[in-house]
């Protein structure tokens, strides 16, 4: 991780430090935890920084990256379909 270059703004923050592509880690809804005052959101973030969280994290992403896949597919078809019936 790279040292932090100090005054920092939201921008270097963002491009240089968060990776806001990757999933979160446990730590960050740990995290997250501390600033709301609403219980319910608070026993949520904690569940999702628990193990348990994780795992349904994992598999959450597990079936939008098999959503996304079947939506391709879903379009390929179409496409070569649309194809076919020009021909």
């Amino acid at each position: 991780m790279p040292r932090w270059e100090l005054p920092c703004t939201v921008k270097q923050l963002v491009q240089k430090y968060l990776d806001i592509n990757g999933p979160p880690r446990r730590y960050f809804f740990e995290l997250l935890s501390f600033f709301t005052s609403d219980e319910r959101e608070k026993e949520k973030l904690l569940e999702f920084a628990s193990s348990q969280g994780q795992v349904l994290m994992s598999i959450f992403r597990l079936s939008q990256s098999h959503s996304s896949t079947l939506t391709r597919e879903h379009n390929t078809h179409n496409t070569l379909l649309s194809i076919n019936r020009r021909t």
